[in-house]
């Protein structure tokens, strides 16, 4: 008689023929006995190396993260935790955060990150996504490897380091370890020191020798609070002559001194512009006094107005841009834009989008 025994979530044993030895004799798990991330990502090897690599697999796990640029996404196990996730290099357009999927594919190592290199994969419909783990920068820095790939929370931010070229910009907690926050997928923040967050929420990748927080996208923010004394507001609202909203470019100008709404290449406020993208927008700004000019563009006509505002105030600014020139039929635009990943700016892409 044959026993059938749950050794570890995911993995079947029958007898004592188990899917261990099936690995050291490079065959492929059966159809049905499929294995967890975590038993794909968990370790004793130094080298974070996975004991699978180079192993044929099935696992099964919901999808945590995916890249805007398809060619990669994470699945995880719904029940969290250490070494409950892993990154899987294949299409990730068709993909959806808590979808169900069973990949086939080869464990693989690439510059320390173990992925699974996908060759097909079912959907299994949605399923549960699993809590982030609490985590604490120490973890991140100190002792990555059992988050590799995993949907972590870190709480109580303080951002370090400005963004740099590459995306990234560095982070610390109160335990004071310094750890770093990467772009590989698209958000709009762009990092100012002393800025401060309630918490980050993020799947943990490695690369270049360090293991990083991916923020999924803005709602992995919470709690932000700005280092810039912007203690007042100004709501925005554009239209056209028909009354549709209409997204434009702010540029103030206060009667005397200066101003810096934010670090360069932040779309949301840099220097002495914001870009306003959505109706009844809310730009932060110090109180004062500033001539504000609303523009579109060369097809359309500006807007001028002076504002003052007290701190913690708010103002109102309505505008209707005209269009000016009659461009029906023709097209034009500037087709060389850099954003990241791009190695000379640390401009998110929704931050580039946000900006045109």
């Amino acid at each position: 008689m044959t026993r059938t025994r749950i050794l570890a979530p995911g993995i079947l044993v029958l007898g004592t023929l188990t899917l261990l030895i099936a690995a050291m004799l490079g065959a492929s798990p059966q159809h049905g006995n499929y294995l967890s991330p975590a038993d794909i990502q968990q370790t004793e090897n130094p080298s974070g190396d996975s004991p699978w690599t180079g192993q044929s697999v099935e696992v099964q796990g919901v999808v945590t993260g995916v890249s805007p640029l398809d060619d990669f996404y994470y699945i995880g196990d719904p029940r969290g935790g250490a070494w409950s996730g892993v990154k899987v290099s294949g299409p990730s357009l068709e993909r959806q955060i808590g979808e169900v999927v069973f990949v086939v594919g080869v464990v693989a190592e690439s510059s320390g990150e173990t992925r699974v290199e996908q060759q097909s994969v079912t959907s299994r419909g949605m399923g549960r996504l699993p809590e982030p783990s609490e985590i604490g920068v120490a973890d991140l820095v100190g002792n990555g490897e059992p988050w590799e790939g995993v949907l972590v929370r870190l709480r109580d931010i303080v951002v370090a380091s400005g963004t740099d070229r590459f995306g990234e910009f560095a982070i610390h907690d109160a335990t004071g370890y310094n750890g770093e926050v990467d772009d590989e997928f698209f958000y709009s923040y762009i990092a100012d020191v002393s800025d401060t967050f309630i918490s980050m929420t993020g799947l943990v990748g490695y690369g270049f020798g360090d293991f990083h927080l991916e923020p999924r996208s803005d709602a992995d923010f919470r709690g932000y609070v700005s280092s810039r004394p912007n203690d007042a507001s100004v709501v925005v609202s554009v239209t056209d002559g028909k009354g549709r909203f209409l997204p434009c470019r702010l540029t103030f100008f206060p009667p005397s001194g200066s101003i810096d709404l934010g670090p360069d290449d932040r779309a949301s406020g840099t220097d002495d512009i914001a870009y306003v993208w959505k109706d009844r927008q809310t730009v932060p700004v110090p109180a004062g006094t500033y001539d504000v000019v609303v523009s579109r563009g060369l097809e359309y006509g500006i807007h001028e107005q002076r504002i003052s505002v007290g701190t913690g105030g708010e103002v109102f600014l309505n505008a209707v841009l005209t269009r000016e020139v009659d461009t029906r039929g023709w097209i034009s635009g500037d087709f060389h834009l850099h954003s990241s990943p791009s190695s000379d700016t640390g401009l998110p892409v929704a931050g580039r989008l946000q900006s045109l």
